[in-house]
């Protein structure tokens, strides 16, 4: 016999990462909130960030939600998710500028229309695009440098 159920998970809402600490997905709200807050998570007016998406302060011990990202880094994670076959993305934060990660399925670098796409949507705000081994994996990543 086939049932249908329905799982919850939390979800960063500026980065869209999954909490995974212990399950990904809980058969109740309750639990998949509990989990991503036993996790560090923060909660702020119904919004989930993960560790990665707020500030800590230690001296107030408050925490603080990072602004979204600008709307070309939202595109350029966008493409990467959908459009370039690989298991991982990542986001990184310098002072002026974001470097945005994926990891490449069975291919070295991207092909050449695919970085002229990323240059063209990023205009004035492409700073650099690198495709290198990961330091420890035998996969291949890709690199794109943004301004902020």
């Amino acid at each position: 016999m086939i049932i249908s159920e329905i799982f919850y998970g939390v979800k960063c809402n500026r980065c869209g990462e999954t909490c995974e600490e212990e399950y990904a997905f809980w058969s109740d709200e309750g639990s998949a909130i509990d989990n991503a807050m036993e996790s560090e998570w923060m909660e702020d007016k119904g919004k989930h960030y993960c560790t990665n998406c707020y500030d800590f302060d230690e001296e107030t011990e408050e925490r603080t939600a990072k602004p979204d990202f600008p709307e070309h880094v939202k595109n350029l994670r966008k493409f990467f998710e959908k459009m370039i076959i690989g298991s991982e993305r990542n986001t990184t934060e310098g002072d002026n500028h974001f470097t945005v990660s994926k990891s490449l399925y069975k291919r070295q670098k991207l092909e050449t229309f695919e970085e002229n796409y990323i240059k063209e949507m990023l205009g004035d705000k492409f700073i650099s695009l690198e495709c290198k081994k990961h330091e420890r994996y035998t996969q291949f990543y890709c690199y794109v440098m943004v301004a902020r």
